[in-house]
């Protein structure tokens, strides 16, 4: 987002040439309006959606309504905008963190990296992935074919079924262990 932009939004939000939505105070208040009004607005849910799936039928009336449910949380709005200004304003990544050096050694040096992406994904495409991919050769990238960028909603069955893969079996903990051993006997001494 340019300078440019937020100028726009700035004049779209207040209608005054020059009015500074952050050092006037009214950024809050212009976001949660400008989010409340398009993001988080259920009547433009399914829209949404549709512009980030590449299976458009994915998005069916079921999976708005859920999409929606949280919209109906007391400043939702608000928070989602808050969000999506920090998000937008920090260049979506902060530039440390894509620094090819630092993420070699955090990928040689951490946990596991597991990749999974929609092949068809136009909001992050597979490209970054790939890019990822170079400068972290220990990481391993699952495609998901045909997918977008919410490969949950478009593909649930192939999605779980990957994540689980990915992600392995879980460790036993100390309550599954003694479900799994046979009852002990009672002593039956007379």
């Amino acid at each position: 987002m340019t300078t440019s932009d937020v100028a726009k939004i700035e004049k779209l939000l207040t209608g005054i040439d020059g009015f500074d939505l952050v050092t006037n105070g009214g950024l809050p208040a212009g976001r949660s309006t400008l989010v409340s009004g398009s993001a988080t607005y259920p009547a433009f849910t399914g829209e949404l959606l549709e512009s980030l799936v590449h299976r458009r039928d994915a998005v069916t009336p079921e999976r708005i309504a859920a999409y929606q449910l949280p919209m109906r949380r007391f400043a939702y709005g608000a928070d989602l905008g808050d969000w999506a200004w920090t998000f937008a304003s920090s260049g979506c990544e902060v530039a440390v963190s894509l620094d090819p050096l630092r993420l070699s050694a955090w990928s040689r040096n951490g946990p596991p990296i597991v990749l999974v992406w929609g092949s068809a994904d136009t909001v992050t495409p597979i490209a970054q992935a790939r890019a990822l991919l170079r400068w972290m050769p220990e990481a391993k990238l699952l495609e998901l074919p045909d997918v977008g960028h919410i490969p949950h909603l478009e593909d649930p069955r192939a999605f779980a079924t990957t994540l689980l893969a990915a992600v392995g079996p879980a460790a036993p903990t100390a309550a599954s262990a003694a479900a799994s051993r046979p009852p002990r006997r009672k002593d039956r001494r007379p």
